[in-house]
């Protein structure tokens, strides 16, 4: 019954609780959304998204207490600082007893309470001692999970990319290891791999901007891409100048030239990158303008979307960016 499932030949209608686990993992692995029947346990629901790693991440700024010199009164006062930092939005803390033991130990038991099996997928959650040699094991830890890397990614995002000047050496291998993985298992990923695609094009090592951009070139010929949600991370990225849009159109400007699929695939990158970023023009805003305006093959696309027409009229009356705007518009 449950291969049945798999292979796409029965449905979720009746699932014994015991393997509820198992059928969660077959709908995760055919690249479907886990059907409603299955997140049911009896009067309780689980939590989807422990399962599809489809949390929502943004970038914020927060206050902390500092302290600084003064050099009148001679000593150091406290003040309130701000630093830029990216979290991810997890709504409930859940507890698990079944722990997937043992499953290296890097993994937090995180996964809810309401799980009568453990599940990989819900425990894909790091544990921050492990982070110093996350590097070297990366790679492997993915391979566990080569049809359904989301819950994992995000938990890479979250811990990776939390601090714009906190991308240690580390921080930066973990992310090209798993890019080099992300780069032979591509095909047929959406969601939260395309939004670490788009967050490891503004990563400030340029090796894994480079193999980010090599896996947009392979998916952009193969259809395999969500330029929409590649080119929406970099602009929630950009928010703050969490980091610099330069890091993106140096790369973007090697790539889009490549076929007019690519060139395509590059404006409705751009295009919902510039839809999503603030009203108030960001540093360099001009460079990916221009980008955006070399990629136009429809004018008619930019004068039927309202939203990025609004952002257009926005930067429009920013002196350095008039004419540019203008002759896009």
């Amino acid at each position: 019954m449950l291969l049945k499932y798999h292979f796409g030949l029965g449905d979720a209608e009746s699932v014994p609780n015991k393997y509820r686990q198992a059928w969660v993992v077959a709908s995760l692995a055919n690249g479907e959304e886990i059907p409603t029947g299955l997140l049911k346990a009896g009067s309780k629901q689980l939590n989807e998204q422990y399962y599809t790693g489809n949390f929502k991440w943004s970038v914020t700024t927060k206050t902390f207490p500092d302290q600084k010199w003064d050099p009148q009164k001679k000593k150091y006062i406290p003040f309130e600082n701000e630093r830029k930092e990216l979290g991810v939005e997890r709504t409930k803390k859940f507890t698990q007893k079944n722990k997937l033991n043992p499953f290296l130990g890097i993994f937090k038991s995180k996964g809810p309470a309401l799980v009568q099996e453990p599940s990989v997928y819900a425990d894909l959650l790091i544990n921050e001692p492990w982070l110093q040699s996350l590097d070297n094991d990366i790679a492997r830890f993915l391979s566990l999970v080569p049809n359904h890397p989301s819950p994992l990614l995000i938990s890479i995002i979250e811990h990776s990319c939390r601090f714009p000047a906190s991308w240690s050496e580390v921080n930066k291998r973990v992310i090209i290891r798993s890019l080099e993985y992300l780069a032979n298992i591509w095909p047929g990923h959406g969601g939260i791999p395309n939004d670490f695609l788009g967050i490891s094009m503004m990563c400030p090592d340029p090796t894994a901007r480079a193999i980010a951009g090599e896996i947009w070139i392979k998916a952009v010929s193969q259809c395999q891409v969500n330029n929409a949600r590649v080119g929406t991370a970099i602009a929630k990225i950009n928010k703050y100048e969490f980091a610099p849009i330069k890091r993106f159109c140096d790369l973007a400007v090697g790539i889009y030239a490549l076929s007019p699929q690519h060139k395509k695939g590059m404006f409705e990158l751009v295009q919902y990158c510039l839809k999503n970023l603030p009203g108030k023009p960001i540093r360099n805003l001009k460079k990916l303008l221009e980008i955006f305006k070399e990629t136009i093959y429809d004018k008619k696309l930019v004068r039927e979307d309202a939203l990025l027409k609004t952002k257009l009229d926005q930067w429009k009356g920013t002196k350095s960016l008039e004419k540019l705007v203008g002759s896009i518009v």
